[in-house]
């Protein structure tokens, strides 16, 4: 009995044709969540849609991805139109998409747009709260995966743009559910060792693979670390919340190592370019002393030290004699001022004899004025006085006079009296009180 043996090529093209000619894998719609998103140079698109049971790679040409208005990335969720068929060189089941559509946000999406949210009213990702890289950082801490290329990709980028750096490794995983308390583990324990700052790199991924760093507890061990950190996880359309609260986001590994340190060509250029302008500096400075020197070299004083001396004393004494000079006049002015201050002396002494005498002679004047107004003030008072004494009602009532008066006033008529009135009588020396008996008639 004969077998039949087949190539592998045969099996893969029946299986392909089989594919091809089913009429249910053709121009279907497919709702899913796309993933790992790559956008070819070449205009072609690839991505994986997947739903929580089953993953389904996809390819989507240029000519189709031109046309497309949805809007595709990492997450989207999507309806997508195209067919099944087998992709023979690796003999893998593809769906060659014609179309697609918007159909929501994939699950992971969703808490990552939540999350950063959150953390952003909370002040996270504050930019006030960002530190400083050092310029020129010489000692630089590695938060990656051990056997990662991102890690390649760093130590490479550093090596040849700052070979001078320190560079230490802490290893932490960066993918998987372990992924954000390794790293946190891994940064508080580079952040103990004050290095300049840090790095924090993985390579690209879906945005399942990079789930690790959109870890909350991830972003407040990050807020508070003392040293600063730059961060380099995935490619540059790839987003982490570390990307946020990280003191600078690099959109790559290789942009983190080239941020986070000098390049040491330019460096070199820079210092060079310095050297030659400190060394012209000098040369031009020590031509100016060589200047100086040989002009103060033709000094008299240095040619003959003596003539200094000689002009010292000639100066000393010039001085001495104006000093001397000074002094007689400071003696002559001296005496004079003593003799004017005797004759100022004598003068107010004068002034002064005369002006008591002045004064004397006006308080003896004065005095007589006043004792003569005095006595002719006295005897006005007197004249009035007797005046007075004259019209005064008690010297009348002394010649025998009397005043008659009741509880009202003064009775001046008779008429103004009634028999039985209670009267009082007033003498020059006293009162009496009346009673009155009847009125007599004045027969004249």
């Amino acid at each position: 009995m004969s077998e039949t043996i087949y190539p592998i090529s045969s099996i893969v093209k029946y299986i392909k044709s089989t594919l091809d000619q089913n009429p249910y894998l053709s121009g279907i719609l497919i709702q899913g969540e796309i993933s790992n998103l790559k956008k070819h140079r070449s205009g072609h698109w690839y991505f994986t849609l997947k739903d929580e049971q089953a993953r389904l790679s996809c390819v989507m040409f240029a000519s189709y991805a031109l046309r497309c208005k949805a809007k595709v990335e990492d997450g989207s969720k999507v309806v997508i139109k195209g067919s099944i068929s087998l992709y023979e060189q690796q003999g893998s089941i593809q769906c060659y998409v014609t179309a697609i559509r918007n159909d929501g946000i994939g699950d992971l999406y969703l808490r990552f747009e939540e999350l950063k949210k959150k953390l952003f009213a909370e002040g996270w990702f504050d930019e006030q709260h960002k530190k400083k890289i050092p310029l020129y950082a010489s000692d630089i801490g590695i938060i990656s995966a051990k056997e990662g290329a991102a890690l390649q990709d760093v130590l490479s980028t550093i090596q040849k743009h700052w070979p001078i750096a320190k560079l230490t490794l802490y290893p932490a995983y960066v993918q998987g559910a372990q992924a954000s308390s390794s790293i946190m583990k891994a940064l508080q324990q580079a952040d103990r060792h004050h290095h300049d700052c840090l790095l924090l790199v993985r390579g690209g991924g879906s945005i399942e693979d990079l789930w690790g760093f959109n870890n909350e507890e991830l972003v407040h061990c990050i807020y508070h670390l003392k040293t600063p950190i730059i961060s380099g996880v995935g490619h540059e359309s790839d987003t982490t919340l570390v990307d946020f609260v990280c003191d600078v986001r690099a959109a790559t590994p290789t942009g983190a190592a080239q941020r986070a340190t000098a390049d040491i060509q330019e460096v070199m250029q820079a210092l060079s370019a310095k050297q030659q302008l400190l060394s012209s500096i000098m040369k031009r400075r020590i031509e100016s002393c060589k200047q100086q020197l040989s002009n103060r070299a033709q000094t008299k004083y240095l040619q003959d030290p003596l003539s200094f001396i000689k002009d010292q004393q000639m100066h000393l004494a010039t001085i001495t004699t104006r000093f001397e000079r000074y002094s007689d006049a400071m003696q002559k002015k001296q005496s004079d001022l003593l003799h004017k201050n005797d004759l100022l002396f004598q003068a107010m002494r004068r002034h002064l004899l005369f002006y008591q005498t002045q004064t004397k002679l006006k308080k003896n004047s004065i005095e007589e004025k006043v004792f003569e107004f005095l006595n002719q003030q006295k005897q006005l008072l007197n004249r009035n006085i007797h005046l007075l004494d004259a019209y005064s009602p008690l010297s009348i009532l002394k010649r025998g006079y009397t005043l008659v008066e009741n509880e009202q006033h003064l009775i001046k008529n008779a008429e103004d009296l009634q028999a039985g009135a209670q009267i009082s009588i007033r003498f020059h020396d006293g009162k009496w009180r009346a009673c009155l008996l009847e009125k007599e008639e004045n027969h004249g």
